[in-house]
C-alpha cells in the first residue's frame, strides 16, 4: 500500500502526473511506518456508480513522536474523483467536541491516495488514522463465550457506551454504524467507533433495512450489541435467516416486556446460553421495543437506576433539552430541529412529549414506552418547574483530598471523574465510610441548590456502596437507603421526574430488605416510615390505586376513596411535622399544586391551591435555602394574582 505500481505502462505527460500524484501524497505516508494487519472491512455500496471497495485496517506509527495509531485503508471504486468527498464524509466526527468514551480520529493525518495499476486504471484508497485499540467488541464477545467468562461489570461498560452515542446525539449527530466491529476495548476501558458516513446505508445486520433516520435507530442498534453481551452470543446466530431476520422478528413482537422476556428466554434455552437477570431484560427490552418512538433516548437511558453509580451528572441533558419522541418519527424531521419535551403524563410521570406531540396522546390518552403502555389522566404542559441548579462548575475539584477515605478530610464539591477517583482508591473495607461522607455532603450541597453537584456525590456514593457489597454486582441490587433517597430527590428537584420515580422504586425496596433484616416491623413503625419529596409519588400511587379499585358505577364509593387518600396524606404531614422534615411537606405541597383534588374518574387538575401554600409555607417555616420551596411560593402566588388562562393543551391540561 505504498506506491502503486505503474513503471512501463504509462509514459509521457500521463506518467509524469501520476508521479507527482504519487509523491505528494508519499509525504503523508512517509510520515508512518507501516506495521501489520489488524482487520478487514467489507465492500459497501455508496449510491449509484459508486461505492467503497475492500479494505483492511493496519497498524502504524508516527516516525516522529514514535505514537502507535492504526490506519483504516479503503478502496473507493468506480470513481476515484469522489474520493475526497467520501474521506470528509467517513471523517465527519472530527468537526464535534470530542468525547473519552470515542475512538480518536485523526483527520489532519488522514489523506487520499491516488494512484495508477498497471493497466492504466486510476484508483483511490481514503486512508484514515485513527487510535490503535486492543481488539473489537466482536473479537471479546467470541473469546468470552468460548470461554464461557460473562462480562463482570457490564452494567459499567453499557453507561460507557450510553455516554459517548449521547455526546454523538446531544452534537445532532445520528451515529449509524453501532455493532460489535465498531466498539473496541483500549486499555481496559470501552471505546466507540467513529460514525458511519452519511452516504451509504447504516452498518449492515444492525439497522433495518440500513436505515438511520432517528436517534432510535441508533438505539436499536446499541440494544442489539447488548443483547450480545449479554448473552454471549452473536445476533447473526440467533435465527436460521441471520441478522436480519432477527431484526424483523424483534420489530414484529407485540406486548411488551413479557412478551420480549419470553423470546429472549426461548433463544437462550435454544442455544444453552445463560438467562439475563431482569434488569439486564428490561434494559434491552426498552431498546429494542418494535415502536421506534417508544424507545428511550440515551439520556432517558443513563437516568435508570442500574446505571447510576456509572453516570456522569453534569453530561446528562436536561429534560427540557430532549426531543419529543413523536415528532423526532415524522417524515423527514432533523433532529437537532424537533422541538423539545415540555409537557408530564399523569400519572405515569413521563417527560417524552412536546406539546405538538402530546395531541395525538390527547385523542387515544394511551401511549407506549419503553415495553410497557400507560394510561393518561391528563398531560401537564409546562411541568414541572424547574429551579435554578446553583452549581459552581470552578468551585468543583478535579482533584479528591487526600484524607477522605478515613474521614480525616472533609468532602468538598467534586467532579465526576475526581469522585470516581475516589472511590476507586479506597478498599472495600474503607469504601462503607467513604459512601457515608458523599451522601452527607451531598445531602448539604442538595438544601443549597448546587443540584449537579450534589447528584454527583449521590451517585459516587452509590458506587462506593457497590465497591462495599457485592462487587461486581447489579448496580441496582446495591445501594443504601439513605443515598437512592437523596438521589432521587435530587432528581425530583430538578425536574426529571422520570428519574426520580425509578430511584423511588428501588428506594420502596431497599425499605422492604431493612424491615426484613430486622426481622419484620409493626404496621406502625412501617407507616412510620417517610420518604422526603417522594411522598409526591407515594401519595399519587396512593390515589391511582384506589381508583383503580372502585367501581365506576358507584361515585359514592370513589368519593370515599379519595377522601381516604387526603387523609393519608395529612396523617404523612403531621408526622413530617414533628420530626421537621420539611421535605415531605414541600412534596405534599406539589401535590396539592399539580394534581390536588380531582373528580372521579380522574380526566383533569383540580389544584387547591390554599393546600398546597399551606404545605410550602410550613416547609419555608423549617428551611430558608430551599430555592425549589420559594419557586413554589412565588408560582402560587403569581397565579393567586393572575386572571386563569387556558393552557395550549385544554382539556388535558394544567
Amino acid at each position: 500500500y505504498g506506491s502503486a505500481p505503474h513503471s512501463g505502462i504509462i509514459s509521457g505527460p500521463l506518467l509524469a502526473l501520476a508521479h507527482a500524484r504519487v509523491l505528494i501524497m508519499a509525504r503523508s505516508l512517509q510520515d508512518f511506518d507501516v506495521g501489520g494487519y489488524v482487520g478487514r472491512s467489507r465492500p459497501r455500496l455508496l449510491g449509484p456508480g459508486c461505492m467503497l471497495g475492500e479494505g483492511d485496517v493496519v497498524r502504524a506509527r508516527r516516525r516522529d513522536s514514535g505514537e502507535a495509531l492504526a490506519m483504516r485503508r479503503v478502496e473507493v471504486e468506480a470513481d476515484p474523483r469522489k474520493a475526497a468527498v467520501i474521506l470528509d464524509d467517513l471523517t465527519r466526527a472530527s468537526s464535534l467536541k470530542p468525547h473519552g468514551v470515542w475512538l480518536r480520529q485523526y483527520k489532519e493525518c488522514s489523506f487520499v491516495h491516488e494512484y495508477v495499476d498497471t493497466f492504466n486504471c486510476r484508483h483511490a484508497r481514503c486512508m484514515i488514522v485513527e487510535e490503535l485499540a486492543d481488539s473489537s467488541l466482536e473479537q471479546e464477545v467470541i473469546q468470552r463465550a468460548a470461554q464461557n467468562t460473562p462480562f463482570s461489570s457490564i452494567f459499567s461498560i453499557w453507561a460507557s457506551l450510553l455516554h459517548g452515542l449521547q455526546a454523538f446525539h446531544a452534537q445532532s449527530c445520528l451515529h449509524r454504524s453501532i455493532c460489535p466491529r465498531n466498539v473496541f476495548l483500549s486499555g481496559g476501558s470501552v471505546k466507540l467507533g467513529m460514525p458511519g458516513p452519511l452516504g451509504m446505508p447504516a452498518a449492515d445486520g444492525y439497522y433495518y433495512k440500513g436505515a438511520c433516520f432517528a436517534y432510535s435507530a441508533d438505539i436499536f442498534a446499541l440494544g442489539l450489541v447488548f443483547l450480545e453481551m449479554a448473552v454471549l452470543h452473536q445476533t447473526l446466530d440467533l435465527l436460521a435467516g441471520g441478522a436480519e431476520a432477527v431484526i424483523l422478528e424483534l420489530r414484529n413482537l407485540k406486548g411488551g416486556f413479557e412478551v420480549f422476556r419470553t423470546w429472549l428466554y426461548d433463544r437462550c434455552e435454544m442455544f444453552g446460553l445463560a438467562v439475563p437477570e431482569d434488569t439486564i431484560v428490561e434494559v434491552l427490552a426498552a431498546m429494542l421495543e418494535p415502536l421506534p418512538s417508544a424507545r428511550p433516548t440515551t439520556d432517558d437511558l443513563l437516568d435508570w437506576p442500574c446505571f447510576a453509580p456509572f453516570v456522569d451528572a453534569t453530561l446528562v441533558l436536561p429534560i427540557t433539552e430532549r426531543p419529543c419522541v413523536i415528532l423526532s418519527h415524522r417524515p423527514n424531521a432533523e433532529h437537532s430541529k424537533v422541538p423539545r419535551r415540555d409537557v408530564l403524563t399523569v400519572p405515569g410521570f413521563h417527560q417524552i412529549f412536546s406539546r405538538e406531540g402530546a395531541r395525538e396522546v390527547e385523542k387515544t390518552r394511551r401511549y407506549q414506552w419503553c415495553g410497557s403502555e400507560f394510561g393518561v389522566w391528563w398531560l401537564a404542559a409546562g411541568e414541572p418547574r424547574l429551579i435554578p441548579d446553583l452549581t459552581d462548575p470552578s468551585k468543583m475539584e478535579d482533584v479528591p483530598p487526600a484524607g477522605l477515605h478515613d474521614g480525616t478530610a472533609a468532602v468538598p464539591p467534586l467532579t465526576a471523574r475526581a469522585a470516581a477517583a475516589a472511590v476507586a482508591s479506597v478498599s472495600p473495607e474503607d469504601a462503607k465510610p467513604l459512601a457515608f461522607a458523599l451522601s452527607s455532603a451531598a445531602d448539604r450541597l442538595r438544601t443549597h441548590s448546587w443540584l449537579a453537584a450534589a447528584e454527583v456525590l449521590y451517585r459516587a456514593a452509590l458506587a462506593a456502596e457497590l465497591k462495599a457489597g457485592e462487587e461486581g454486582g447489579s448496580s441496582a441490587a446495591s445501594g443504601s437507603f439513605r443515598s437512592w433517597l437523596g438521589l432521587a430527590a435530587c432528581c425530583f428537584v430538578r425536574g426529571r421526574m422520570m428519574a426520580a420515580k425509578r430511584c423511588f422504586a428501588i428506594v420502596q425496596a431497599r425499605a422492604q430488605e431493612d424491615e426484613h433484616a430486622a426481622g419484620g416491623v409493626t404496621a406502625m413503625a412501617r407507616d412510620c416510615r417517610l420518604f422526603g419529596f417522594c411522598e409526591f409519588f407515594l401519595a399519587t400511587e396512593g390515589l391511582d390505586a384506589r381508583c383503580a379499585a372502585t367501581p365506576r358505577n358507584k361515585p359514592s364509593e370513589a368519593m370515599s376513596a379519595l377522601r381516604a387518600t387526603h387523609v393519608s396524606m395529612y396523617y404523612r404531614s403531621t408526622l413530617a411535622t414533628e420530626v421537621g422534615n420539611w421535605e415531605v411537606l414541600a412534596a405534599l405541597g406539589e401535590f396539592y399544586r399539580l394534581i390536588g383534588c380531582p373528580e372521579w374518574p380522574p380526566s383533569e387538575p383540580a389544584p387547591d391551591m390554599a393546600t398546597a401554600m399551606s404545605y410550602f409555607e410550613q416547609a419555608k417555616a423549617m428551611t430558608e435555602t430551599s430555592a425549589f420551596v420559594q419557586d413554589r411560593l412565588d408560582c402560587l402566588a403569581e397565579r393567586a394574582a393572575e386572571p386563569e388562562e387556558e393552557d395550549a393543551l385544554s382539556p388535558m391540561s394544567n
